[in-house]
This record gives C-alpha cells, sequence and structure tokens, in this order.
C-alpha cells in the first residue's frame, strides 16, 4: 500500500508532476525535446509502476477544495477597478485530489479528506462522486465547516502571452475529531487489502 501525504510536505508537488507527466506518458505519448526531462520522465515511470503495481493508493489530504478560475481575454485586469471576465470554470483542487484523481486513472484510488457541510464541500463531493466514479473519495464531515476556495485570475494578452494570479484562502482548521476520524478511516481503507 502507498500513502501520497501532501499537507504541508515540501515534496509533495512531485507525486503530483509524477502523476500528471504519468497520465501524459501513457496515455499521449508525449515526446519531450530536452534529454533531461526525457531522463526525468523515465525515472518518474519507473517509480509509477512500482506504485501502480500495489493492491491500492490511498492519497490523504487536508486541504483539497472548491477551485474557481477567472478568464480575461485580450486585456489585462486593473486593480482598484471594475472587472468584468469572460469565462469562469469551477471545479475541484489540491494537491492531494489531484494526485488522487491522476492516479485514478490506472489504478484502484481511495481518496480521503476532510469536508464540511457548507456550499462548497458539498459542490467538491458532488464534482468527485459523479465525474470520477474511479476514484472512490471517502469524506469525513466537520459540522459547521466549510473547504476553502482558490480563485485563479487568468489573463490573457493579445500576443498570446499570460498573467496568472492565485487568490487561496485559508484552510478550515479542522477539529480534533474531526482528524482523528480521518486518520481512522486511512487505516480501515489500508486494512481492506494486502500488499502485492
Amino acid at each position: 500500500r502507498i500513502i501520497v501525504h501532501t499537507y504541508k510536505c515540501d515534496r509533495s508537488m512531485d507525486a503530483v508532476r509524477a502523476c500528471q507527466i504519468w497520465v501524459l506518458w501513457k496515455r499521449v505519448g508525449c515526446r519531450f525535446k530536452s534529454s533531461n526531462v526525457v531522463l526525468q520522465v523515465s525515472k518518474i515511470c519507473a517509480c509509477m509502476s512500482s506504485l501502480l503495481a500495489c493492491a491500492m493508493i490511498v492519497v490523504l489530504g487536508f486541504s483539497s477544495g472548491r477551485q474557481r478560475s477567472l478568464i480575461m481575454r485580450q486585456k489585462e485586469m486593473q486593480i482598484g477597478e471594475v472587472n468584468r471576465f469572460e469565462q469562469v470554470i469551477e471545479y475541484v483542487g489540491g494537491k492531494a485530489l489531484h494526485t488522487a484523481l491522476a492516479a485514478s486513472k490506472f489504478h484502484e484510488t481511495v481518496l480521503v479528506t476532510p469536508s464540511g457541510d457548507g456550499m462548497n464541500s458539498r459542490f467538491m463531493e458532488d464534482i468527485l462522486r459523479s465525474r470520477h466514479p474511479n476514484c472512490h473519495s471517502r469524506f469525513i464531515c466537520d459540522s459547521g465547516k466549510d473547504v476553502r476556495i482558490c480563485t485563479t485570475i487568468l489573463e490573457e494578452a493579445e500576443g498570446g502571452g499570460h498573467r496568472m494570479t492565485e487568490l487561496v484562502e485559508p484552510s478550515p482548521a479542522w477539529s480534533d475529531s474531526c482528524l482523528t476520524s480521518t486518520l481512522e478511516t486511512v487505516r480501515n481503507e489500508m486494512a481492506k487489502k494486502e500488499c502485492k
């Protein structure tokens, strides 16, 4: 069994990149010009092959949430002024969540994450259950809390360049009982199957 733990972990982004590159490598057959990149990808693929040989992947994350992307085309955002965006895209986000979604494309994966009983939590749960049935999500409800919203402002310039700004809300302070239940859920999921 493999636990990918991405909470306050300096190396957490490595897991996300590994899964994303693995998906591109296996499903799209990407070719990279840089020999260094090819070397790194081959190492990641070898690592992911070992990872996916396990009976189950359990991903534990404490800061999954709602992702809102605001897209502005052909103009720049003006600070201190009214800005109108051409497109709004809403989905789910978080390093652990993305890792689980990528891994679930190839292997049985369980995402364990605290959640709340607010609107954003319900949105996240509905998206994962309806659009990602291969990623078995276990939400641990903390009454009175709600997951955070991360907002990305993407400005697409006329010349083809772009600028991205991130607005990140603080993560909820989950209760001790919620954290205890979360860890207990991880133990229960890991006990369901033996290592290969």
